[in-house]
């Protein structure tokens, strides 16, 4: 394995490879949003990043701390008026057919925290919920670097199934995408 290095500038065709490796690393599908727009907007920046350059893309407003919004965006579920539109409108079975994606929606959210949740607790972390926490995650995990105020990449990017105890059905997902070079 190569060791890491810490990078404060790079260039475009370094930042091409990274944003690759955040696919084919893994990454991308254990992190919420906003853990992809860390490691985009950091490999995408061609220098090292102060933090409060994420609060817009963080979603920050009107002087909000940004590293206190939750990370995990509230799943889209069918609402009460389309609900009661489906109820009134169609049939009782559309709507509890909605209400089952609901749950199910709900269901596979939680699971995605959950997991996020173990990889933090294998590095020592508590619970990520914050942008904070998920900053802090990415960091302890070596997927990015930070020196005070300012975040950096990494390269090469860790391989997520290298940092953490990845499920069976995880690494052969992963594998799969390896393989397709994504």
């Amino acid at each position: 394995m190569t060791a890491a290095t810490h990078l404060t500038e790079w260039d475009e065709l370094v930042a091409d490879v990274m944003a690759r490796a955040m696919f084919s690393s893994g990454w991308s599908r254990a992190l919420p949003p906003a853990g992809v727009t860390l490691l985009m907007g950091t490999a995408c920046r061609l220098r090292l990043v102060h933090v409060d350059e994420f609060s817009g893309p963080l979603g920050a407003t009107d002087g909000q701390d940004v590293w206190r919004l939750p990370c995990w965006p509230v799943p889209e579920t069918f609402g009460g008026d389309f609900l009661a539109d489906l109820r009134e409108n169609y049939s009782p079975e559309d709507a509890e057919k909605a209400l089952a994606m609901n749950a199910a929606i709900e269901a596979t959210h939680a699971a995605e925290i959950a997991v996020l949740d173990g990889y933090a607790a294998h590095l020592g972390l508590g619970p990520v919920r914050t942008n904070g926490d998920l900053l802090e995650l990415l960091v302890t995990a070596g997927a990015l670097h930070r020196d005070g105020d300012l975040v950096g990449p990494v390269h090469p990017m860790p391989q997520i199934d290298d940092v953490f105890p990845v499920a069976a059905a995880e690494r052969a997902v992963l594998a799969d995408l390896r393989a397709l070079d994504m």
